[in-house]
């Protein structure tokens, strides 16, 4: 191997390093295709209405049954918000009670968590936003 005899150290250390630089590379993009993707794009869609929709079912009812089927989605949605924050966070205090820590660097995997429960509760928010939104329109009729 060429520059192998530069290195101070045995085959080992050296691909502990690379492991250690892989590692914190792969939690990395994580944290990144996590936040950027999924978290501001489920906000987004919640709070403008745009999530998927099957208009051949609604295309012929009221307004007032549209906002009907509004508030039911945004109380779904608040559900599911609700109950996938509970297990996160359950499963958040599992990992640090047990101290589970990933192999090469020993981050604790519990701070993986924060990044999800953080935007849990902010899809929460906004269903709570678009909840408040259709209850108005169904009162208007």
């Amino acid at each position: 191997m060429l520059g192998c005899e530069d290195h101070e150290g045995g085959p080992e250390e050296r691909v502990g390093a690379r492991g250690e630089d892989a590692q914190l590379l792969a939690a990395g993009v994580m944290l990144a295709r996590r936040g950027a993707e999924d978290d501001i794009g489920t906000l987004y869609c919640q709070l403008t209405g745009a999530n998927v929709t099957a208009d051949i079912f609604t295309s012929g009812v009221s307004k007032r049954w549209e906002a009907i089927f509004a508030l039911a989605a945004s109380l779904l949605a608040l559900g599911f918000a609700l109950l996938l924050a509970w297990r996160m966070w359950a499963g958040m205090l599992d990992q640090r009670a047990y101290d589970y820590t990933t192999t090469i660097l020993q981050f604790p995997h519990w701070l993986a968590f924060i990044p999800i429960l953080i935007s849990l509760a902010l899809l929460a928010v906004a269903a709570l936003m678009t909840l408040s939104n259709a209850a108005r329109d169904v009162k208007r009729g």
